[in-house]
């Protein structure tokens, strides 16, 4: 009985691509090249424009908009991409999900929805979206954190906005300049997420990645993962083989899996 691949990229903001696009790309191109049945759920932002066809490949377009930062909670959420790929797997025998990207904004629910449903999962992902809500390990000071376990630094950070519209630093200008800032931050930022947010969103992603073979770039990368909470026994740091970077080195570790 021969296995369907169901690739799931993530969604890039406004007119830029996610990284997952291209190696979801490459990916697929691959797989189809072996002679696989092969699925790709292309997440895209607004103004992105659509992937070209790929002989052998089922692309499905999903296009939605990237909640801004201060919404935690819906920067993890997609019912669009759960129910699309709810539908596609529901016919399927065998199915290999794989979710490149996972921990940017979109579904952190699809793994978890694709293993209830029959199918073997692999997440391949960057840390730092994972584990940070603003994707990057950078606080809004400038400075390197590695401190994501404290919900009030999160709620701090994400609430910060650091700079004006013109993307000139904020408190780097004096007068009208600086008070236009600070009408702007209060305009762009009201109120802020509470705690639990925070909180919720690191125990969904967390959950989401338990029933999935995990693959990284580093052995840095890796130990950030076991930080978070990760079994050290789902975790895979991929450098040698370098599965996480390029697509065709995916497509053959994908198919090992398989055998």
């Amino acid at each position: 009985m021969e296995m369907d691949f169901v690739l799931l990229s993530s969604r890039g903001a406004g007119s830029a691509s996610h990284w997952s696009r291209a190696l979801a790309d490459e990916a697929a191109v691959a797989l189809a090249a072996t002679g696989a049945p092969v699925h790709w759920l292309c997440q895209l932002g607004l103004d992105e424009s659509e992937p070209d066809p790929r002989a052998g490949v089922d692309i499905v377009p999903l296009r939605g908009r990237v909640p801004s930062l201060r919404r935690v909670q819906g920067r993890i959420h997609d019912q669009l991409t759960d129910v699309t790929l709810a539908r596609l797997l529901r016919p399927l025998s065998r199915a290999l999900v794989v979710h490149i990207g996972y921990g940017a904004p979109g579904s952190a629910t699809a793994l978890w929805l694709a293993e209830r449903m029959g199918a073997r999962v692999v997440a391949v992902v960057q840390p730092a979206e994972v584990v940070c809500p603003r994707q990057t390990l950078v606080h809004a000071s400038g400075q390197e954190c590695t401190d994501f376990s404290d919900p009030r630094r999160c709620q701090q950070c994400v609430r910060a906005r650091t700079e004006l519209p013109s993307g000139q630093p904020v408190g780097a200008a004096a007068g009208p300049v600086a008070r236009a800032g600070r009408r702007s931050r209060r305009a762009i930022w009201p109120g802020s997420p509470g705690l639990n947010q925070f909180l919720s969103r690191s125990d969904l992603v967390l959950a989401g990645l338990l029933p999935a073979l995990v693959w990284t770039r580093s052995s840095v990368a890796r130990a950030t993962l076991l930080e978070f909470g990760l079994s050290g026994r789902r975790v895979s740091d991929m450098s040698e083989n370098r599965a996480a970077a390029q697509g065709e080195a995916l497509a053959r570790q994908l198919l090992a899996v398989t055998t």
